[in-house]
């Protein structure tokens, strides 16, 4: 339980504080763009890439970055809760950007479970599919040429 006669409410806020609470909305405002990416891509899939490999592998690195933007929003709102708690006007206000940092944590959890989703899926796919003509991507790659 928070006690609200433990806080006052810093007025104005320093420079360190705004920049914290930039960072925190810069991230939250990618969420809704990244996942919109993911599930666009999802509905919007031609029907010869559908369901393919590359299609699969498409759609875990879409997910893959929801996620990152979510965890990073999640991170960025609990720094600032944890190190401003005098930043808020009362505990209505850090009760509801505690509930926003959950609310960011699960769509992150959303990320990581469709990027695993289609994981699984881009293997089972890649085991159904016919080799790739030119084989293994990085097999015509001269080692010799490579001076490391």
């Amino acid at each position: 339980m928070i006690d609200p006669l433990a806080f006052a409410k810093m007025d104005p806020w320093p420079q360190s504080l705004i920049s914290a609470w930039e960072e925190y909305k810069f991230f939250v405002q990618l969420i809704n763009a990244k996942k919109l990416a993911f599930v666009n891509y999802r509905s919007a899939g031609d029907e010869d890439l559908a369901d393919t490999s590359d299609w699969r592998f498409k759609r875990v690195h879409l997910a893959i970055e929801w996620g990152k933007v979510a965890l990073s929003a999640t991170e960025a709102r609990l720094h600032v809760l944890c190190t401003y708690q005098n930043a808020f006007e009362n505990t209505k206000a850090i009760d509801g950007h505690i509930e926003q940092a959950n609310a960011n944590l699960n769509s992150a959890r959303d990320a990581v479970r469709e990027a695993g989703i289609n994981y699984r899926r881009y293997w089972a796919n890649m085991a159904r599919e016919p080799p790739c003509k030119k084989g293994i991507p990085y097999e015509d790659y001269d080692e010799e040429s490579n001076p490391h």
